[in-house]
């Protein structure tokens, strides 16, 4: 079920951009958002960014264009490196604010963030509202890392969704973020099996001695 408005707590970011350095260039900006109590699903939104002024003035690597252009990159998601050319879509900065404006509008205070590894989407948006003047709409301590989740997930066994599995074409901004916002709240309802199945246990057992407490074996 789809809950709007500030009853999520978390936001999982993902972005496609013109190089992997912290001061790469923006193409797009995907956000998923989910109550991390409830686990329950909240708004996904696309940010499609432009070759503007600010952005021209940041890292572009031809080898990651290269890569955008190889047919390792589906057709469909291959559209966004196009729409970095089209006046409609958002400047640097407008698309900087347009997140501000997405996450204050839809997560509660102290918003949780996610990136798929821990220096990379997150680390690019911080250094893009700094090069802009801009405060970046998360505390520090609220920046999370869907790999290392993903990493204590497998540790415990459990099995989460394939980008193939949910029949979604990679590499497109709002998919990989709603695609990593499945592996987090499927990893977490597993982890929350576990542990209800860990108390129930528990309980079994001190049944179990409190019976054999109770019982007069001298007889």
């Amino acid at each position: 079920m789809i809950k709007q408005g500030k009853k999520n707590t978390d936001c999982v970011i993902d972005i496609e951009t013109t190089a992997l350095t912290p001061d790469a260039g923006l193409v797009s900006v995907g956000l998923a958002f989910y109550n991390w109590k409830t686990l329950e699903l909240g708004s996904t939104y696309q940010i499609q960014f432009k070759k503007c002024e600010e952005n021209t003035l940041r890292a572009v690597d031809h080898s990651v264009l290269d890569w955008w252009a190889s047919d390792k990159v589906d057709d469909v998601a291959r559209e966004q490196m196009l729409k970095y050319h089209d006046d409609k879509s958002w400047s640097l900065m407008e698309g900087l604010i347009m997140i501000q404006k997405l996450i204050d509008d839809n997560c509660s205070e102290s918003c949780k963030v996610w990136g798929n590894g821990s220096i990379f989407d997150i680390t690019i948006l911080e250094n893009a509202y700094k090069q802009c003047g801009l405060k970046e709409p998360w505390y520090f301590r609220c920046v999370n890392d869907v790999r290392t989740a993903l990493r204590t997930f497998k540790r415990f066994g459990i099995k989460t969704p394939t980008m193939a599995a949910m029949s979604a074409t990679g590499h497109v901004a709002m998919n990989d973020a709603i695609h990593e916002r499945e592996v987090l709240v499927t990893g977490f309802k597993a982890l929350d099996d576990i542990a209800e199945k860990a108390k129930h246990y528990d309980e079994i057992i001190s049944d179990y001695n409190t019976l054999v407490e109770s019982r007069d074996f001298t007889e």
